[in-house]
């Protein structure tokens, strides 16, 4: 979805967040789309702080939805 420019990915990757199993990659892969960044998180966070995380993204999310275009593709 992403490689095709669907804005339908973004919110699956930051559910991804949640699996530690591709949070990095979901992280990595958002903060390069969306060009935003909420800050790195230590090696072993508790899970607040990975929930706090997590609804910071929700919350851009839910405030940029309708206007975010995926920026321009480098040749």
């Amino acid at each position: 979805m992403i490689k095709n420019r669907e804005k339908s990915g973004i919110p699956i990757l930051i559910d991804l967040l949640s699996n530690p199993k591709y949070f990095q990659s979901a992280k990595i892969d958002l903060e390069n789309i969306t060009r935003q960044r909420f800050g790195d998180l230590p090696p072993i966070i508790s899970k607040k702080m990975l929930e706090e995380y997590i609804k910071k993204w929700k919350t851009w999310w839910e405030e940029n939805k309708d206007t975010f275009k995926f920026p321009e593709e480098k040749e």
